[in-house]
């Protein structure tokens, strides 16, 4: 069972994003640093399916030395603390209920195939385990997507118009979870040598 104190379950993309996009691996390294304590103590949650995508999605990656580094950091501050979503009742119990949604709802089958391989798709146990532990905030950098938002959004699922459905809270900004957890990334270094690797 995720642990109570447990306050956010994170996405792949958005550690990717906060890699590619805001805080630089050599120029945030204190960000970098104190993501990994809360990792390590719990407050962050992340599954051991979103643990694999960002070592191997990003080892795999032809994009940036970044990633790689993501590759990297989280092979030493997520994999050892990940945690198993196929040892809780509870998530897989919940994962059914968001399978029935994506089954029945008004989304078309390329959409649906989307998330039909739960072995290899983070996002529906990453909302499972809300739906599970509603103490947590899921973090992504997904933007609302739906049937509200027209017909060509049903070609696609993503995670915050299913985090609606179910009530699930969620955030794309990883500030609200900086500004929660007072985690600063104001500490500037020319490589990753200082970086928990």
């Amino acid at each position: 069972m995720i642990d109570k104190t447990t306050r956010y379950l994170i996405d792949t993309n958005m550690l990717i994003r906060a890699s590619n996009e805001f805080y630089h691996p050599d120029r945030s390294i204190t960000f970098w640093n104190e993501l990994a304590v809360h990792v390590r103590e719990g407050r962050i949650c992340v599954l051991k399916i979103v643990s694999n995508e960002l070592i191997w999605k990003t080892m795999r990656s032809e994009q940036a030395e970044r990633e790689r580094f993501i590759s990297k950091w989280s092979r030493t501050n997520v994999e050892p603390y990940a945690y198993d979503e196929h040892s809780d009742q509870q998530i897989f119990d919940s994962l059914q209920l968001v399978a029935e949604f994506i089954k029945h709802g008004p989304y078309k089958s390329k959409a649906k195939r989307q998330w039909d391989n739960t072995e290899k798709v983070a996002d529906p146990w990453i909302i499972a385990a809300a739906i599970a532990n509603p103490q947590c905030t899921v973090v992504t950098d997904e933007v609302t997507q739906g049937p509200l938002a027209g017909t060509d959004q049903l070609n696609e699922l993503k995670i915050p118009f299913v985090c609606d459905h179910f009530q699930v809270p969620y955030t794309r900004s990883i500030y609200d979870v900086m500004q929660d957890l007072d985690i600063v990334a104001d500490q500037a270094v020319r490589d990753f040598g200082s970086v928990i690797l």
